[in-house]
């Protein structure tokens, strides 16, 4: 396939936003994206598929479709980023988030994304005890949250629309976020639940008991299987 026409052509593109699906980070404020895959990488992916293109023109098409070039420092681990050996640990977990969310993707099952900081075992068992789920989770690695596609592909977006708008109200807030949109298709829901939840509620010793952890071989700290008791 010929570079030369193509990259006139919304093809590559197309390709180059496949490639780059997982691959991408953002601020959800600012909007600004940024990669963690060289353009170099990027080019020569592009090329086993049969387009001739450059590093350099990856750069370019990149920056004209809003990513930095630049490294965002704020954003790397807060450890290990410079060790070789770290960052093939850390790309191998990003490998697996990627390929667990697929996974999952195409047996229609929902993928949730939610920032629970470290009480998130609470809210899994009693979902596992109550309802009988199966809950699988993967904790993205130490401050690379932003690498999470719902950083940039929606709050960034939520950002956007409300941006200079004063939030008066918490309906202000909720049409704000239901209105939001995008040409490539992103639809927004949102409602107020209005319920209290008990702070400081904790799992009991008993019912923790009932909850089969299956850890995963790959980083089984950070993912694992809760399933429900038979």
């Amino acid at each position: 396939m010929d570079a030369t026409a193509l990259k006139k052509t919304p093809q590559i593109i197309e390709r180059l936003c496949a490639i780059m699906k997982y691959e991408t980070a953002g601020d959800p404020k600012t909007g600004l994206k940024w990669t963690r895959k060289a353009t170099g990488k990027i080019a020569r992916a592009l090329q086993q598929e049969g387009i001739m293109i450059s590093a350099k023109s990856v750069a370019r098409i990149l920056k004209k479709m809003g990513c930095s070039l630049r490294a965002n420092r704020k954003k790397l681990a807060l450890s290990g980023n410079g060790s070789k050996p770290e960052r093939k640990k850390r790309n191998l977990h990003f490998c697996h988030i990627r390929s667990t969310r697929e996974c999952f993707a195409r047996q229609s099952q929902p993928i949730i994304s939610i920032d629970t900081k470290k009480k998130e075992l609470i809210g899994w068992n009693s979902m596992c005890l109550r309802y009988g789920l199966t809950v699988t989770i993967c904790h993205y690695p130490t401050g690379a949250s932003k690498w999470n596609p719902i950083e940039h592909r929606l709050f960034s977006e939520i950002s956007k629309n409300w941006s200079g708008e004063p939030l008066v109200s918490l309906q202000t807030a909720l049409n704000y976020i239901r209105t939001t949109k995008t040409q490539s298709g992103l639809r927004v829901a949102a409602m107020l639940k209005r319920k209290h939840y008990q702070c400081k509620e904790k799992i009991t010793k008993q019912e923790a008991a009932r909850i089969l952890v299956q850890k995963d071989p790959i980083f089984p700290d950070l993912n694992y299987t809760l399933l429900p008791p038979k």
